[in-house]
């Protein structure tokens, strides 16, 4: 186990070299390490990686959460809902036609493979447009991803397993949880004003434990629980810069890492065939044009700048975070298979590939993203 945990810190830190060095995200390469690591090393997952994943999951969902700026989506709602439900809405019909309608998939897995690669990751089109010049439209382009993270985070909470009476207990410990935690972080505050962020970290680390077990109990994913709070804590966000930043920190430098590392550990290629081959090419066109077309022609047709809507639609089809959660959360839950779960990150991977190189070479050329 020693020995297998130092392969896998070494393959980590190669990822974030060889990011820095080719300008690439750091969590394509995480994943790509990943796969090398289960496909030519022949490792398998262990504990203490299960558990730190499974932590960086519910950090990277609190963090989307909490980038969600809800005055800036009142200021702007129709325009945010319309490209936000269009860039989400369009692939996902066309791809959920394809998986039920072409290739007979069961429907719920024909949901989760439309879900998973109609989503837009909140958190990396957040960073890639901090990078570059485009401060006159960011606000319109961050609030459709907005709308389009909330739409895939409700569709996800729908995917629940069976209701049973012990629900309602950590049902209620979970609004519990969601009340009076902001105000728990107010007391913090006002109780150690001379070192405020160190123990309102401490405390949201803690959330970050509760939270699986509490979404474990009430069968739902810890994604929509963590994405659920950082909405919550979103308020705080302008008062709580150097809080936020010192999160940012230990979750994209420590837990983010082992989530993504572990998601292409379970890239296993003996489950791919010619047949998850043939799936895979079906839905990789469709997936990355229709995500483009449908945030272009909103965004075109309200900035009036077909290179703010050329750039939108590159940056939408960043899915890693999101895609990525779905994925897992539909493998784990049976609602898809190994083969299947692998087709969906290899086109997460290709198709947020894509844009990062097309971004890249691009007048808008921007810095590595997560």
């Amino acid at each position: 186990m020693q020995g297998t945990s130092i392969i896998i810190g070494s393959l980590i830190l190669l990822a974030g070299f060889l990011a820095i060095e080719l300008g690439l995200s750091t969590a394509i390469l995480e994943i790509v390490m990943g796969f090398v690591g289960t496909n030519l090393l022949g490792l398998e997952t262990i504990e203490w990686l299960d558990f730190i994943a499974i932590i960086g999951l519910v950090g990277l969902m609190f963090l989307a959460g909490y980038e969600t700026d809800i005055d800036l989506m009142k200021r702007n709602i129709s325009k945010n809902l319309i490209t936000g439900l269009l860039s989400f809405s369009i692939p996902f019909i066309i791809i959920f036609t394809l998986a039920k309608f072409i290739l007979n998939f069961e429907f719920f897995s024909s949901i989760l493979i439309s879900l998973g690669l109609s989503t837009t990751s909140l958190a990396l089109v957040y960073s890639v447009l901090e990078n570059m010049n485009v401060d006159d439209y960011s606000n319109l382009v961050i609030g459709g991803a907005m709308i389009a993270d909330v739409t895939s985070m409700g569709i996800l909470a729908v995917l629940v397993g069976e209701f049973t009476p012990h629900m309602l207990f950590y049902a209620s410990i979970l609004v519990i949880i969601l009340v009076l935690s902001p105000l728990i972080i107010g007391y913090i505050t006002s109780k150690y004003p001379t070192a405020p962020s160190e123990m309102e970290l401490r405390f949201i680390l803690l959330l970050f434990v509760i939270l699986p077990f509490i979404a474990e109990q009430l069968y739902i994913s810890e994604a929509v629980l963590a994405y659920s709070l950082g909405v919550i804590f979103s308020k705080y966000a302008k008062d709580h810069g150097e809080l936020e930043k010192k999160l940012k920190t230990i979750t994209f430098g420590f837990f983010a890492p082992a989530f993504f590392f572990r998601a292409g550990l379970l890239m296993n290629l003996s489950y791919i065939s010619v047949d998850t081959l043939k799936i895979l090419i079906i839905f990789l066109i469709p997936a990355y044009l229709c995500k483009y077309i449908g945030t272009y022609l909103p965004i075109r047709f309200f900035v009036k700048n077909p290179e703010i809507a050329k750039l939108s639609g590159l940056v939408y089809n960043f899915r890693l975070s999101f895609g990525i959660i779905v994925a897992i959360f539909g493998l784990e839950a049976g609602i898809i298979t190994e083969e299947i779960y692998v087709m969906l990150l290899i086109i997460v991977l290709i198709t947020s590939l894509i844009s990062s190189v097309i971004l890249k070479s691009s007048a808008y050329c921007c810095k590595s993203v997560i």
